[in-house]
């Protein structure tokens, strides 16, 4: 990506406000998610999506993507509304054991947030990097700004990365939402500053 890390906030998730955007909750399983998963999987329960990674490592283990068909070809891209400038989703990263297919490494798996810009890849933005250092935590509800893309065609993208470190991860998301609604002053503000990252992300290299 050729943005920034934008601001990541702790807020519990707020309702959805844009067009074309459907089933944050996934009470509705995976409809209008599309799966573009390499060696591990998306599956939906209880209202939830959980990201395994498989065997083995791959940068695009788990993907779960809306807007997208995983081929940058956004038949279904989300509108996001003009008035829209939050992002909020609830995630938690699990353990799943060992993988005697991996080796050490320093790096551990982690679960990526992109959004997409359907007409601009000079647009597109990684928010958010989740890794194991969460592992403990259980849910935690994060809220992005997104206001660089209001009234834009984009997708929305979450990928699981399988490194190689002797480990399987999974991750469950809950309550994803867009909204225009403004922080409350007494929420707890983490305030993070990243590198730029080039390049297009999940499938460009498959496709």
């Amino acid at each position: 990506m050729k943005k920034l890390l934008l601001g990541l906030f702790l807020i519990s998730a707020l309702p959805v406000n844009a067009a074309s955007f459907n089933n944050g909750d996934f009470s509705s399983g995976g409809t209008s998610w599309n799966d573009a998963s390499d060696t591990g999987s998306v599956t939906f329960s209880a209202g939830q999506a959980i990201l395994e990674t498989g065997t083995g490592v791959s940068g695009f283990s788990a993907v779960m993507v809306q807007g997208d068909d995983g081929f940058f070809n956004f038949p279904n891209p989300i509108s996001l509304a003009s008035d829209a400038k939050w992002l909020s989703f609830s995630a938690k990263i699990d353990d799943l054991g060992a993988d005697n297919t991996e080796s050490s490494s320093i790096f551990t798996d982690a679960l990526n947030v992109y959004l997409y810009d359907a007409l601009d890849f000079n647009l597109d933005l990684l928010f958010l990097t989740i890794d194991s250092d969460s592992y403990s935590l259980g849910f935690i509800s994060y809220m992005l700004d997104v206001s660089s893309l209001q009234g834009r065609d984009i997708a929305l993208s979450f990928e699981l990365v399988d490194e190689n470190n002797e480990r399987n991860s999974s991750v469950t998301i809950d309550n994803v939402a867009f909204s225009a609604a403004v922080p409350a002053p007494s929420v707890l503000v983490l305030l993070l500053v990243g590198l730029p990252f080039l390049g297009r992300n999940y499938k460009k290299s498959k496709a």
